[in-house]
């Protein structure tokens, strides 16, 4: 009597090892990839030209004047503007800083100098 020929079978999907890696590499990928967008948003703000236009003009205001005040705030509803100015050897350091007001962080800083005469 003759015995029947058993074929191997393959059995086809993936290994528990495989679907493990694949699941790490994919939720690294993911959380990589949220960061990076969150840090863009993020950003978004020193590109907002409003907040660039509000420090110039207030650099402009505080290069008027002919008395330099230390330390100014004001506070516009939506950002708070912090303007330094330091003499020191014949020069004026003015320095303007905007924060949101919604978090207390600093969203853009501007920076010159001039000669004070």
């Amino acid at each position: 009597m003759k015995r029947p020929i058993r074929r191997k079978q393959f059995q086809s999907g993936f290994t528990l090892i495989e679907v493990l890696l694949a699941l790490i590499v994919f939720s690294l990928s993911f959380f990589f990839t949220t960061q990076f967008f969150k840090m863009i948003y993020s950003n978004e703000l020193l590109k907002d030209d409003r907040v660039v236009r509000l420090a110039i003009n207030e650099m402009e205001s505080v290069i008027s004047q002919k008395d330099f005040q230390p330390l100014t705030l004001k506070n516009t509803g939506k950002w708070k503007i912090e303007t330094r100015t330091e003499i020191d050897n014949g020069f004026v350091m003015i320095e303007v800083n905007i924060f949101s007001s919604n978090s207390n962080s600093r969203v853009y800083q501007l920076k010159t100098y001039r000669i004070n005469n």
